[in-house]
């Protein structure tokens, strides 16, 4: 089973850099993944290339989904497609553990169903 952080451009990496150290010393699979693979740039300024796309996850072999939080617009206008939502309904549907950083007000109107 694998974790997964989404990440996307002006994400919070330092959230996810501090949970995935912990989740690797556990033995945890954690892997970084964007929507469509390509490289992004953190809200601290840093240039990240993910492990892979979204889509490439077997939806059974996700343990967790962590999105972190960062500029929240930035998730709501550019990260949270509609495919990135309905991805992230059937994993709340399925039981998988979802945790969602601080995504809040300019999050407000979406909806994972």
């Amino acid at each position: 089973m694998k974790d997964i952080f989404f990440v996307y451009d002006q994400c919070c990496l330092y959230e996810l850099m501090v949970l995935r150290y912990f989740m690797r010393c556990a033995g945890g699979d954690a892997v970084l993944l964007s929507a469509d693979g390509a490289a992004i740039t953190s809200a601290e300024g840093i240039r990240v290339t993910p492990d892979g796309a979204l889509g490439d996850a077997a939806e059974g072999d996700i343990r967790c989904m962590v999105v972190p939080g960062g500029f929240t617009a930035a998730f709501a206008h550019r990260a949270a497609t509609p495919e990135v939502l309905a991805l992230l309904g059937r994993l709340r549907r399925q039981g998988t553990v979802l945790s969602l950083i601080h995504i809040s007000e300019p999050t407000r109107h979406l909806r994972i169903s």
